[in-house]
C-alpha cells in the first residue's frame, strides 16, 4: 500500500513536470479581471425617475355631473362660477413611480388664511379627508403671511406603482360651505381663491424604528430626513 501511494504521488509530479517543461520555452500565459461596484444613490441624476420619485394629479368633475373626468391633470384646474353649497369633485392622486417603498405626506396650502378664519371656515369644511387613510399632523399646520398649510400623512406605506402598488386619493371633493354668500367670498376673497397640494415622500428603509402605525412611522422618517438634510 505505501508502494502504491507512493506511485500515484511521483506520477502527479511527473505529469506537472512535463507541463512546466513543455511551456518552458514561451512567454508565460496571464490575464486580468477586474469588477468594479458602483453604488449609486437614491435619487441620482443617473435616473431619478426610475429611482425614487413620486408624482401627484387631479381628476375633477368639470360638468359637475357627479362623475370625474377621464382626464388627469397635472397643473391644476380652474373652477369657475362656483356657488355657497358647490360640491366640487376633486380628486387628487399621489403614485410611488420609484423603485422603492415610501412614507407619503401631502400638503394643502389654502390662501386668504386670515379671511377664512373671519368666516369660519376650516379646512375641514372645505375637504373631506378620509380619516381612515390619512392623518392630520396639526403640529405642522403653519401660517406665512395669508397662507395656511395642512400637512397628511398616508396611514399606509405606499409601494412601486409598477410593482402593483396601489395609488392614493387625498379627499374627492372641494365643498363651499352653504354657509357663505357670494357677497362673503367676494369681499373675502375678492371672488378668487386658490389650492395648492404638494405630495412628498421618503424611503421607508433604514429610517426610523416602528412606532406602532405607519402614521407614526411617516412622521418620524419625515422628521429623521428633515434634520439630516
Amino acid at each position: 500500500m505505501k508502494l502504491n501511494k507512493k506511485k500515484v504521488f511521483v506520477t502527479a509530479l511527473a505529469v506537472s513536470l512535463i507541463a512546466i517543461l513543455s511551456f518552458g520555452t514561451i512567454a508565460w500565459f496571464s490575464d486580468t479581471d477586474e469588477v468594479t461596484n458602483k453604488f449609486m444613490v437614491a435619487d441620482s441624476t443617473q435616473n431619478p425617475d426610475k429611482i425614487f420619485s413620486v408624482e401627484v394629479w387631479e381628476q375633477v368633475d368639470q360638468d359637475k355631473d357627479g362623475d370625474y373626468d377621464a382626464a388627469l391633470f397635472t397643473n391644476g384646474y380652474t373652477y369657475e362660477n362656483i356657488l355657497p353649497g358647490d360640491n366640487l369633485g376633486k380628486k387628487p392622486w399621489v403614485r410611488n413611480t420609484g423603485a422603492y417603498d415610501q412614507y407619503i405626506r401631502v400638503k394643502v396650502t389654502l390662501d386668504h388664511a386670515q379671511e377664512w378664519q373671519d368666516m369660519g371656515v376650516a379646512i375641514s369644511d372645505l375637504i373631506n379627508v378620509d380619516t381612515a387613510t390619512w392623518t392630520r399632523n396639526d403640529s405642522e399646520t403653519t401660517t406665512v403671511g395669508n397662507e395656511v398649510t395642512y400637512v397628511y400623512y398616508l396611514n399606509r406605506i405606499l409601494e412601486p406603482y409598477d410593482e402593483g402598488g396601489k395609488e392614493a386619493y387625498l379627499f374627492t371633493s372641494v365643498t363651499i360651505p352653504e354657509k357663505l354668500t357670494q357677497a362673503d367670498i367676494a369681499e373675502f376673497t375678492q371672488g378668487l381663491f386658490a389650492m395648492d397640494i404638494v405630495a412628498e415622500a421618503v424611503q421607508t428603509e433604514h429610517v426610523c424604528t416602528v412606532i406602532g402605525n405607519v402614521s407614526a412611522d411617516a412622521i418620524a422618517a419625515f422628521d429623521t430626513v428633515m434634520d439630516n438634510k
